[in-house]
């Protein structure tokens, strides 16, 4: 998916670790967390922070097929603190 104009990221390639159990409210099954690194470089007039790389992430991830069907993997993604991308498991996938 074209994250920015020559980037072309797979969002499912930088799922890379797998969110914290027993915090706060409800934790990820999955954290997407490259936005950091790849902040730095994309930065831009357009993306100013690593958190706007995340909502970029984010909506390649929700183009993708992955949230309906058969084939659905994610229930939904949120974004944490400065772009962390959450993504918590359709109970189906896991089942």
């Amino acid at each position: 998916a074209k994250v920015a104009p020559g980037v072309n990221v797979s969002p499912a390639v930088g799922i890379a670790a797998s969110g914290k159990k027993g915090g706060k409210g409800p934790s990820a099954d999955l954290q997407v967390n490259n936005a950091m690194s790849l902040y730095k470089e994309l930065k831009d007039e357009s993306i100013k922070s690593p958190r706007d790389v995340a909502v970029k992430l984010q909506a390649a991830l929700e183009e993708q097929d992955l949230f309906s069907g058969e084939a659905k993997m994610f229930e939904k993604t949120e974004i944490a603190g400065p772009g962390f991308i959450n993504c918590f498991l359709a109970e189906s996938f896991v089942a």
